[in-house]
Formats: structure tokens, C-alpha cells, sequence
């Protein structure tokens, strides 16, 4: 027999390779050439004598871009604007464009074609990056969804659209999801590129801050710090505004019961350490340099109505609510980050600032109120625990509670007055399952004990919690009151 056996081990079966990105690779090759298909058509079905600018949406900025990558092409990384005779330095602005004009030279592109690369490019970081998100804050098996609604989803301005605008309290509706490309995923990948870029950015260093918090080290600190310093170079706005919301973020924790680690956030404040520089050189030539700031007196950038940014936003919005509500009672330290995220958006938005540019706080804003819809999906579909014991509460109760009743109308006798029946024989443990309370057997007259069954039988199917979503937390274990007590559970749990 021994000689039968084998020398040595036999290796084993290689683990399947999980198939967990395939849907959001195919997922990115499809929005990629869906949203280049316009542009193919258009430049082929141009009549003759005309030309087509390459262009559908906000073509009056879509112009400005090509200019400001024509200069990075002549190799200048300095931004000077050409739409003004006053003499003026070059100064680091738009280096988004800038480089995307150096590729276009190195690639011996044209300045159309290598803007299109931006926007295709920044379609697939933004499908990306929000995979990342989805799969970390809901389950598995609706990651997939979650990541559709967060780049897909929409309000409803359209229905403003085909009333003609009404005004509803004194102010006109306006349809803001039809022009405003950070109010939609979907638009900011089909027009401008650099808000797409934006948005995967913001995801990329939020991911990376969580990943610092778990666990703190060197190269979670710098490729969160690359990821800040890159969204500072596109939309400087937003660090202040992540900076805010992770402070928040935070403090509920805090609240929550969560223990502070000095070193998370030691590194937590040198990831936004690293953009002060360039966040001090953007504020110095926006308030010091005369032709820049001349040029920044013209924006325009205004809050818009919030009846027409609760329209435009719709059922995410809706829904995302919900979702907040169910998060913040059950205390889920999971959603807490998107539990803070645009209430203090919408905070933001409407409080006066220096540069006048409230409606660009909106940026992935659509990203939160994605993934928070898809959790009042989940909730309202009975996958979360305490729905499930409600469910089970609601159906199977009332059966067990009519027993007694077709028993006496059998003729049967009645139960004991000390008898469980109905309600009082099932209960819900504190683990989230239905258990059935079994009595105990009474003690025979001059006869030992008998063994004493357990405390409680788990029904064939019982209802699960999901672990991902419902972490068992070790501060709120009851702790024994006595060693005799803690062996004493301790042997239940072995039966």
C-alpha cells in the first residue's frame, strides 16, 4: 500500500481566473465605440461643400480645447490665450489639453482626432475606476448593475424639455441633464473628455484614501497623491470638495464607534499635502495675474435652480435618498462615504465662493447617487437581512398563529395554558436566522435528567445575512459575564 502511494504531492488544479472584470471590459468596449459612432456617421453622411467641425455638444468650449492643444503641440506647456491682444506670460493652465497637443505631435495626429483619444481614453478610465467603486461597496452579483446605473443613469429634464420649461414656484424648469455634461456620466464621456477624466480621477483617489485608511503605506499614499495632483491639474475645485467630504466621512465613523488610526490619517492629510502647491500657484494667478483674472470675472458658473436640479437629477435621486435613509439607520460604515457625499454637494453648491463657479461642485456627483439606488433596489427587493426577517415575520407567522384555531375546530383538545403555540415557537436569533424555540422535556420521577436538547434547530433554509454588507462588528459582542457563562456558550456553540 505504501508503495502505491505517490512521492510526492501532485500539484494542484489552478484556480479558475475570475471572470469578474469581463463584464465591465465589455462594458467599456461597448460605450467606447457607441459614443464614437455619431462622429463616424456625421463625418461620413456630410454633404458636400460642407465640413464637419467634429463636434455636437458645447462646440463653442469644444473649439477653445483644440486652440489650447495647438499650443501644446507647438511644445509650450505654458497656456497664453489667444483670444486677447493684452500682453501676457504663459501660465499653467489647461494642461489636460496641453499634453494631449504633445501626444498629438508625437503621434503625428490631428488636433481633432487626438481630442477624440482624450474622449475615448477618459470613457474607459471613468468605467473603470467605477467598476473599482461597485465592487467594493456592493455585492457581487449587482456590481454590474450599480456600474450601469452609475454611467448610464439620467434625470428626467427631458420631461421639462417637452413641457416647454414651465415654471414651477416662480422659477423656470430647466432641463440641466441635457446641458450640463458633470450631471451625467453618459454625456460627460459622449462630449467634453476632460470631465470624464475628472470624474475617474475623484473615484481613483477616493479608492485610494479607503485603501490608505484599511491599511497604511507607501504606495497607496503615492498613487492617491498622483491621482490628487492630476485632478488638480483638470478641476482644482474639487480638492477642497473631497476634502470636505472626507472629513465628514470621518467624523460619522467617529461617531459611529470607529477607532482612530494616527498613522491612516497622517497619511490620509499628506495625500492632500501633496496639491497645496499647485493649488497656491492656481489661486496666485487667479487673483494676481491682471489678464487672468479679467479673463475669470466673465464666468458664469452659477447654482442652478433646485427645483430644476432635483427634476434633472430624477429617480437617482429618488431612489439614492432611500438609500441614504436605510444607510444611515442601520449605521452602515460601508455607505457612510456616499452617505455624506451630496448632501454636502448640495451644501456647497449653494454657498458663495471667491471664483464664482458653484455649478462646477457637481462633478461625479452622479457617481454616489448610482450606487445608493442600486442599494434601495436591493433593499426594497428583500436582499438585505433585516428585510428578509421582516419578510419572514410578515408570511410565515400568521400561518403558525391560525394552528391553534383548526386544531380546536377539530374537536382537538386545547393547548395548555404554559404550552408555545403559534408566534412564541419561532423567534429570530440574533444572527439574522429563523430558530425554533423546542421545550424542555420534564424530569420522570425517581429517573435521572434527560439530555437536554439544544437551544434552538435552524430551519432547512434559513434566512442569511450578507457578510460584505452587514460586517460583523467585535465592539458589539456581548461579552460574558462570568467564565462559567463563557464556557457555557461555548459548549452550545459546539453542539
Amino acid at each position: 500500500m505504501a508503495a502505491a502511494l505517490p512521492l510526492a504531492r501532485t500539484a494542484p488544479a489552478p484556480a479558475p481566473r475570475p471572470r469578474r472584470l469581463r463584464f465591465a471590459l465589455v462594458f467599456t468596449v461597448v460605450i467606447a465605440a457607441v459614443s464614437l459612432l455619431p462622429y463616424l456617421l456625421a463625418y461620413l453622411w456630410t454633404p458636400p461643400g460642407h465640413h464637419f467641425a467634429g463636434f455636437f455638444f458645447i462646440a463653442d468650449d469644444a473649439t477653445t480645447y483644440l486652440a489650447k492643444m495647438r499650443e501644446g503641440a507647438d511644445g509650450s506647456w505654458l497656456w497664453n490665450d489667444p483670444y486677447t491682444s493684452e500682453p501676457h506670460g504663459g501660465v499653467f493652465l489647461f494642461g489636460f489639453y496641453l499634453l494631449f497637443g504633445h501626444l498629438a505631435a508625437l503621434l503625428h495626429l490631428p488636433m481633432i482626432a487626438a481630442y477624440h483619444l482624450a474622449r475615448i481614453t477618459g470613457a474607459i478610465a471613468l468605467v473603470l475606476a467605477a467598476e473599482r467603486l461597485c465592487r467594493r461597496l456592493l455585492p457581487s452579483e449587482r456590481a454590474n448593475l450599480g456600474l450601469v446605473l452609475v454611467v448610464l443613469g439620467s434625470g428626467a429634464g427631458f420631461l421639462a424639455q417637452a413641457a416647454g420649461n414651465p415654471a414651477i414656484f416662480g422659477t423656470q424648469v430647466e432641463a440641466l441633464d441635457l446641458h450640463l455634461p458633470e450631471l451625467s456620466g453618459w454625456y460627460s464621456i459622449l462630449a467634453i473628455p476632460h470631465f470624464a477624466w475628472a470624474t475617474a480621477l475623484i473615484i481613483a483617489a477616493l479608492l485610494g484614501l479607503l485603501r490608505i485608511m484599511e491599511a497604511p503605506g507607501l504606495r497607496p499614499l503615492a498613487l492617491t497623491a498622483l491621482a490628487l495632483i492630476a485632478l488638480t491639474a483638470i478641476h482644482p475645485q474639487m480638492i477642497p470638495v473631497l476634502a470636505v467630504i472626507w472629513v465628514a466621512y470621518r467624523v460619522v465613523l467617529l461617531l459611529w464607534g470607529q477607532r482612530l488610526s494616527w498613522r491612516a490619517l497622517a497619511a490620509e492629510a499628506a495625500a492632500f499635502a501633496a496639491t497645496l502647491p499647485l493649488l497656491a500657484y492656481n489661486a496666485w494667478i487667479l487673483f494676481r495675474d491682471p489678464t487672468i483674472a479679467e479673463w475669470a470675472h466673465q464666468w458664469r458658473h452659477q447654482a442652478p435652480g433646485p427645483v430644476s436640479l432635483v427634476v434633472s437629477l430624477g429617480l437617482p435621486l429618488l431612489l439614492a435618498t432611500i438609500g441614504m435613509t436605510v444607510a444611515w439607520r442601520r449605521r452602515d460604515q460601508g455607505l457612510a462615504l456616499l452617505l455624506v457625499w451630496p448632501p454636502l454637494v448640495v451644501v456647497l453648491l449653494y454657498l458663495p465662493n471667491l471664483a464664482n463657479i458653484q455649478r462646477r461642485l457637481l462633478d461625479a456627483l452622479f457617481v454616489p447617487l448610482g450606487i445608493l439606488a442600486v442599494h434601495s433596489y436591493l433593499h426594497w427587493r428583500g436582499k438585505m437581512a433585516s428585510n428578509g426577517e421582516l419578510r419572514y415575520m410578515l408570511i410565515v407567522a400568521p400561518f403558525w398563529s391560525i394552528r391553534p384555531v383548526r386544531s380546536l375546530r377539530r374537536g382537538a383538545r386545547p393547548a395548555a395554558p404554559n404550552a408555545e403555540t403559534g408566534m412564541q415557537k419561532y423567534a429570530l436569533s440574533n444572527t439574522g436566522c429563523a430558530v425554533r424555540k423546542e421545550p424542555r422535556p420534564l424530569r420522570p420521577r425517581g429517573g435521572p435528567a434527560p439530555p437536554r436538547p439544544g437551544r434552538c434547530a435552524r430551519l432547512r433554509r434559513p434566512l442569511q445575512r450578507d457578510s460584505r454588507l452587514f460586517p460583523e462588528d467585535p465592539q458589539r459582542r456581548r461579552r460574558p459575564r462570568s467564565r462559567r457563562a463563557g464556557q457555557r456558550r461555548t459548549n452550545l456553540s459546539r453542539r
